[in-house]
């Protein structure tokens, strides 16, 4: 019923619409009102009210962008905490960045300078507004491009074409899950390892290190060892499938010769916990190494 509700309603929205366009075709008029109804669209914003009088304003031109917003402080609570123990002014590097929702957080609540990596076209485009709409452009540095084990160009695939979607992959062929993907649409981007940045961009290496790119971690992590090593690095907040283990087990293997060591994993089982994201948790890592036994 779902389904069909989901489909109905924008068929029955549009009518109007496309009958319009259709009468104007065959006046020759040139004009799209589909494009005007888009172009509105674009300009819907939802307001997130955080503590202390402040707010973050997210552009939520479609459902999915609108519930990002609408669940932005439940959906990952543990995210949300992790960065509250940030320490002032300090670099934080957010790698699938997607809309920024925590870049912006991050930068509003911490004062933090802040690193962003989205390759997705749709994803940067509002990433971008978002920061320019929150004031925050001294404050965020958004970087178009993939991170990876090498650096230079590659595929870029979606699942699907939406604005505020996930579950894309860069130079695999493979999905958040370890498992064969039907990717639709496919364009190359370029893709750097982290190691590299700092002498390609002056970009700082980070005291704090999120990331979140649906499938290839344990590819970043093989091109960010320098970088994981770095002391300056104090935790890394990771996004991992429990039902990938392969690629869990080389994270944890490549974070410990760095000298970072799991410290927790959680997940918010309103969101992660049935179905086919059931397995995934964000995995907190720190350079304490856990006491024996305990």
């Amino acid at each position: 019923m779902k389904q069909l509700i989901k489909t109905a309603v924008p068929a029955v929205l549009l009518a109007p619409i496309k009958f319009f366009q259709f009468m104007a075709g065959l006046f020759s008029i040139r004009y799209f009102f589909q494009g005007d109804v888009f172009d509105k669209l674009l300009e819907k914003k939802s307001v997130v009210h955080l503590t202390g009088g402040r707010a973050l304003i997210f552009h939520t031109p479609n459902n999915l962008t609108h519930f990002r917003a609408l669940t932005f402080l439940t959906k990952e609570p543990e995210t949300l905490r992790w960065i509250d123990g940030f320490g002032e002014k300090t670099v934080f590097w957010d790698v699938g960045a997607n809309v920024g929702l925590y870049s912006l957080y991050a930068a509003k609540t911490r004062s933090c300078q802040v690193y962003s990596f989205e390759p997705s076209i749709e994803n940067t485009y509002l990433l971008n507004r978002n920061i320019a709409e929150n004031d925050l452009q001294e404050k965020i540095f958004a970087f178009p491009f993939a991170l990876s084990e090498s650096s230079g160009p590659n595929m870029f695939q979606h699942s699907k074409i939406q604005l505020g979607g996930a579950i894309n992959s860069f130079g695999v062929d493979y999905s958040y899950d370890g498992k064969p993907a039907n990717f639709i649409h496919k364009y190359k981007v370029f893709g750097f390892k982290a190691d590299d940045l700092r002498g390609l961009f002056d970009i700082p290496p980070p005291n704090y290190l999120k990331i979140d790119v649906d499938g290839i971690e344990h590819l970043i992590a093989r091109g960010a060892r320098a970088t994981l090593s770095n002391p300056a690095l104090e935790s890394v907040l990771i996004e991992l499938n429990l039902q990938f283990p392969e690629q869990r087990n080389e994270i944890i293997s490549i974070f410990e010769e760095c000298g970072l060591f799991l410290q927790s994993f959680e997940h918010a089982d309103g969101f992660y916990g049935d179905a086919s994201f059931s397995g995934i948790y964000n995995h907190i890592f720190t350079r304490t190494r856990p006491t024996v036994g305990a």
